[in-house]
């Protein structure tokens, strides 16, 4: 019954695996912030919730790649730039 925000705007990751972010959220509410040459994919599930991705994606490098999954329940993930 809150929320967060997770800014990895100014994050480096290194090439190979992409990158996992876990979400759970009740009642609540996460924006997670990327830089623009990272793309993102979602495995979400929502229940009576949902999930937004706002991303700009300028894919300089297809290898740093973000994935969120998790379960959002009554709240809400924004995922932008």
């Amino acid at each position: 019954m809150g929320g967060c925000e997770l800014d990895l705007r100014d994050a480096l990751m290194s090439s190979g695996e992409p990158a996992v972010v876990d979400v759970f959220v009740l009642m609540g509410g996460v924006n997670i912030f990327l830089p623009v040459n990272w793309t993102v994919s979602q495995e979400v599930v929502p229940l009576f919730g949902g999930v937004q991705d706002k991303t700009r994606s300028i894919p300089s490098n297809p290898a740093q790649h973000l994935v969120v999954r998790g379960t959002v329940v009554m709240g809400g993930v924004e995922i932008s730039n």
